[in-house]
């Protein structure tokens, strides 16, 4: 269920399908790394890491934010 709900909120963050996503390591860890599935030309990859990098960079903040909260 952990890991449904990891890949839900991966692609609602990054704005992809669920079905493009998949966790390739990490099923019963913390740490996971997940493979993005996706046919498209580079000028396309090129705007998506961007992308994913724009977000992984806002959550990465967020976290930052809530740890010193605490």
């Amino acid at each position: 269920a952990a890991n449904k709900m990891c890949i839900k909120f991966l692609a609602k963050c990054l704005k992809v399908p669920k079905t493009s996503l998949e966790i390739i390591s990490g099923h019963t860890s913390r740490t996971k790394y997940v493979l993005y599935k996706q046919k498209h030309n580079n000028k396309d990859r090129r705007e998506d890491v961007e992308r994913f990098n724009k977000v992984f960079e806002q959550l990465l903040n967020a976290k930052k934010q809530l740890d010193n909260l605490s």
